[in-house]
């Protein structure tokens, strides 16, 4: 069976509101498939957050937040971006990784997971990181799928905050060196 067409773009003004229902549904997925109840804070918090970097990435045409969309046709099925380190990668690294950036804002579709889009955005990433000079990169998480499908990638974190969630909810901090990874087609 042939593999649908997926494209890399750059992000565009057209896509915000796309991009916002996109994240929302995602964000919601995870909080679900994570299981906790009474989300709807959070997930608003988050989307404003993923927005806001958004509006960083079109403001400064990529210089501070950028963001790679993944689309079939017209449909937004993923989402990649490069920025500054968050402040929880700042506070648990005790500002160790404060000088590197972070992939975040890494999304797919949930009816589109096991696809290789991820992996078709993180090499992309690598690439375009590669074309601006960036050595080494910082990438976290504490949803526990992500979490696994990231060990599976980088091997185990630099740093585990334990129950940093809440009880059995850790948070994993990688730091990675452009130079180590695999590019994979």
């Amino acid at each position: 069976m042939a593999r649908d067409k997926i494209t890399l773009v750059r992000l565009l003004k057209d896509d915000l509101i796309a991009l916002e229902q996109f994240f929302r549904l995602c964000i919601q997925t995870v909080m679900i498939n994570e299981g906790f109840e009474d989300i709807e804070a959070f997930v608003n918090e988050e989307v404003v957050e993923k927005m806001n970097f958004v509006q960083s990435d079109l403001y400064s045409n990529g210089d501070k937040h950028f963001f790679l969309i993944a689309k079939k046709e017209r449909e937004i099925v993923g989402t990649i971006a490069y920025g500054p380190a968050g402040d929880l990668i700042d506070q648990l690294s005790e500002g160790a990784y404060k000088a590197y950036g972070e992939i975040g804002s890494v999304f797919v579709h949930p009816e589109r997971h096991n696809q290789g889009i991820g992996s078709l955005m993180l090499n992309a990433m690598y690439l375009a990181l590669m074309g601006r000079g960036i050595k080494t990169f910082c990438l976290d998480s504490g949803y526990t799928i992500a979490k696994q499908i990231w060990t599976g990638k980088f091997g185990e974190p630099n740093i585990i905050s334990k129950d940093q969630w809440g009880e059995g909810y850790d948070h994993y901090i990688w730091k990675i060196n452009l130079d180590q990874v695999t590019i994979e087609i």
